[in-house]
């Protein structure tokens, strides 16, 4: 799978401008048809399972998680693409925060998708997830 190259740091406004060029409505079409999409569900466990998407944007994919049966909830510290994730689905649960220090008290990951490497620290998957699923991330 190739990996995006951006010229430019990943900072807020950065995410701001990324998620702002279409509308939520627009990225969840798109994510409906995406390969990733695919990808992304053929991995997942089929339980309705709880779900963090770190780094959601405008949380197109907690919407089609959670359309899907899965109780899904986003973070992203861009607050401007979380405003508008709320203003076009406000039910649906998403939360600034900084994936460094996910805040979440307690919480158990069941499954853990390679793609969260990217984004999620090792610590945090530490922290957050089961031992079965932390023996699988070291191992990778």
């Amino acid at each position: 799978m190739p990996l995006a190259y951006y010229a430019r740091s990943a900072t807020r406004e950065f995410w701001a401008e990324h998620w702002g060029v279409h509308s939520p409505a627009a990225l969840a079409r798109s994510a409906e048809r995406s390969p990733l999409t695919t990808l992304i569900l053929q991995n997942m466990p089929s339980d309705g399972a709880r779900v963090l998407e770190a780094g959601c944007g405008v949380g197109q994919y907690v919407v089609l998680l959670r359309e899907r049966g899965y109780r899904a909830v986003g973070v992203d510290w861009g607050v401007d693409p979380l405003r508008a994730g709320r203003a076009w689905t406000p039910a649906t649960p998403l939360s600034a925060m900084d994936l460094r220090e996910l805040g979440f008290r307690e919480c158990r990951v069941r499954h853990h998708h390679d793609l969260a490497r990217i984004e999620v620290p090792a610590d945090q998957i530490e922290r957050l997830a089961e031992p079965a699923i932390r023996r699988r991330v070291e191992a990778a």
